[in-house]
């Protein structure tokens, strides 16, 4: 018993008296070594996107050591952003290598709300920092502090924005009216709109449910307008219609629908993106 409490006042008086780096040293342990290895995008959308940081983890130690997991924060403008931790238990054997995979998911409608002057930038610089926590002998817990930055570009979903409504031909029996849609290419990489399907809603009646194949490319930072032919049977939407068409310049409009995307990253070939538009419309004649 005696035996027992003087090995534990030693080793107490070896915790308090000595830094954790000699206390290593008399063990005979060293820390592990933490290397980043690189950062690679898992998945992207107008949304948000899902990185994957690579690390390398060396056990320089003749007997093996437990990773009990993990801590991180993305830095933005020298702000924490995101931050997270994971309790991921991995064994590395003696003289042993392994790897560890940091995911970390970034919204950039969140990003660009948070930083309104990322509106007009085209990318985003980051740190990302935080612990490997390992379980050691003797030690217990020890954490091996980790760095790494870059750059990555900021993705904005294309806006949609509603034009005019110009009349083309009226009778008793229908009409023929053309809509202008103005798509407008925040990014610094072009955007296809390959077809897109719709609902026009004009004071609250339902004018026109279709799709449409049509093709339009909006160059890196470029606009571009889409007219959509719209043909009107007074016999099917009711001849209310008429007097809209017949009476105030400004209506009021729904515009409900999708839009297939594609860019020119590797990452974000094909996109649907959902549009729902209210407001007032002119109508020119």
């Amino acid at each position: 018993m005696k035996i027992k409490f003087l090995l534990f006042s030693t080793l107490t008086l070896l915790l308090i008296s000595c830094s954790v780096q000699e206390i290593m040293k008399t063990a005979g342990i060293s820390e592990p070594i933490v290397k980043f290895q690189s950062m690679k995008i898992d998945n992207l959308s107008f949304e948000d996107v899902n990185l994957l940081f690579n690390f390398s983890i060396d056990n320089p130690n003749a007997i093996g050591i437990d990773l009990a997991g993990f801590n991180y924060d993305v830095e933005i403008s020298n702000n924490s952003f995101v931050a997270g931790n994971q309790d991921k238990g991995l064994s590395i054997a003696s003289r042993g290598q392994s790897t560890m995979q940091i995911p970390v998911k970034l919204n950039f409608t969140e990003l660009v709300g948070m930083y309104k002057v990322l509106k007009s930038k085209d990318s985003v610089d980051y740190k990302l920092s935080g612990d490997f926590i390992f379980d050691l002998p003797v030690l217990g817990n020890v954490r091996v502090p980790y760095a790494t930055a870059g750059n990555l570009p900021i993705i904005k979903v294309p806006s949609i924005s509603i034009g005019e409504l110009k009349l083309n031909n009226l009778n008793l029996l229908g009409a023929e009216v053309l809509l202008r849609v103005k798509c407008d290419n925040p990014n610094a990489f072009s955007v296809g709109i390959n077809g897109f399907d719709y609902i026009l809603k004009i004071a609250g009646k339902e004018w026109v449910q279709s799709n449409s194949n049509q093709k339009i490319k909006l160059n890196s930072h470029g606009q571009s307008e889409i007219e959509i032919p719209i043909k009107l049977n007074f016999l099917q939407v009711g001849q209310s219609v008429y007097q809209l068409l017949t009476g105030n310049a400004k209506l009021d409009y729904n515009l409900v629908g999708n839009f297939n995307l594609e860019t020119s990253l590797p990452y974000l070939k094909n996109e649907v993106v959902n549009i729902v538009k209210n407001g007032e419309i002119n109508l020119s004649r």
